[in-house]
């Protein structure tokens, strides 16, 4: 049987490639796809794991645009981007000609292919996936224009930003002879299929959203993102040597050893006083509960690492620029979090209560959610 032909184009950014790994994986085993899924050297390896053929986008260089802080500012990239990485997409379609083109929601590149593929009619008419990993976007429904507002920050100098990124969408669809304008309505277009990564009980104001979403859940691989080998001699015995907290342990018949998990993320991880307040606020709940024997992990990224070098930690603290997240969260009785969906979905998935610090994008968002529903068992949030 000859096998069916798949593109995967994502928005080349860890919390956005991860949720589409097990996806890939069962296109590729299950379903006998030839899947070319697009990327950066920093994940070859883990798309590679899934069976699929990885390429490398020519011309994202994400280590120098890791600072950006909103929606504008990575549309406003991507729109620049786009000039050189379309055509380079278009000519893969053209030799190829995929049956399906999967793309994540904030991939404008990938949106912006399949409109391109088929304004041709020559072409084969992909079928367009829509992968969304957050929360589903429906405009005036969610987010409302004044959480827009809240989270982006605008205030009277937005309208010059708003104007330049349309000038930037007008500049790409005249080159390419797109019919979009509008990039923040072109966002929140759906496709043939489009698949949200939340259960919809997560989703805020579900009832007004339509059939054409499909609610597929938690869809990150335990065992695909579970490291096998733990190199960091101090983080394994931290894993080998903590229980995971019984709610019903009595301080007076045991020490229980439990096992604090902090980590930023990899996009906003750049907060050393973040960073710092956890620390001290470990050491205060040291001194406040002896009757646990504590560890705490903390995982702060490359750029902030080297402002720890000097730094004396303690026996039962670990500050690491990165660790293995699956591995953590099996032992940890508890998870402070920047809030990232595909974090919150893993300490759901875990049972893990959470504090929560949000820090941009939709994470105040997620957070308004795990306060609302106190999602599991009225305890996952502290």
């Amino acid at each position: 049987m000859e096998k069916k032909k798949a593109f995967i184009i994502p928005f080349p950014q860890h919390g956005h490639i991860n949720p589409m790994l097990s996806m890939t994986r069962e296109l590729v085993q299950n379903h006998h796809f030839d899947v070319t899924f697009y990327g950066l050297e920093d994940r070859r390896e883990a798309i590679q794991s899934t069976g699929a053929t990885y390429r490398e986008f020519k011309h994202f260089n994400m280590n120098k645009h890791l600072d950006m802080p909103d929606i504008i500012d990575i549309f406003k990239y991507q729109l620049k981007v786009s000039h050189q990485e379309l055509p380079c997409l278009f000519e893969d379609c053209i030799r190829e000609q995929p049956d399906v083109i999967i793309y994540d929601f904030m991939s404008l590149h990938g949106k912006f292919l399949l409109n391109l593929v088929r304004k041709k009619k020559c072409l084969k008419r992909p079928i367009g996936v829509c992968f969304t990993p957050t929360f589903a976007i429906k405009p005036g429904v969610f987010p409302t224009s004044k959480e827009w507002s809240e989270v982006m920050g605008l205030n009277f100098w937005s309208i010059f930003r708003f104007i330049w990124l349309f000038v930037l969408q007008i500049t790409l669809s005249a080159k390419f002879r797109l019919n979009i304008w509008n990039t923040m309505k072109f966002f929140a277009e759906t496709d043939d299929l489009n698949l949200i990564g939340i259960s919809p009980e997560f989703q805020p104001k579900r009832e007004f959203f339509g059939n054409e979403l499909k609610f597929v859940g938690h869809s990150a691989s335990d065992t695909m993102r579970k490291a096998k080998v733990i190199s960091d001699e101090k983080l394994r015995e931290f894993l080998d040597s903590t229980d995971v907290l019984n709610p019903s342990f009595d301080p007076g018949r045991k020490k229980e050893k439990i096992l604090i998990f902090a980590s930023l993320g990899t996009v906003f991880n750049d907060f050393k006083s973040v960073f710092d307040k956890i620390l001290e606020s470990f050491s205060l709940f040291e001194s406040e509960n002896p009757s646990l024997e504590s560890r705490l992990v903390v995982s702060v990224g490359h750029k902030v690492f080297e402002q720890y070098k000097d730094f004396k930690m303690q026996k039962n603290v670990l500050i690491s620029p990165h660790v293995p997240q699956i591995n953590v969260l099996e032992k940890a009785s508890l998870f402070i979090t920047h809030c990232g969906m595909g974090s919150t979905n893993e300490a759901i998935h875990f049972a893990v209560p959470v504090i929560c610090i949000p820090m941009a994008a939709d994470q105040p968002f997620t957070k308004n959610i795990i306060v609302v529903s106190r999602y599991i068992n009225n305890n996952f949030i502290l």
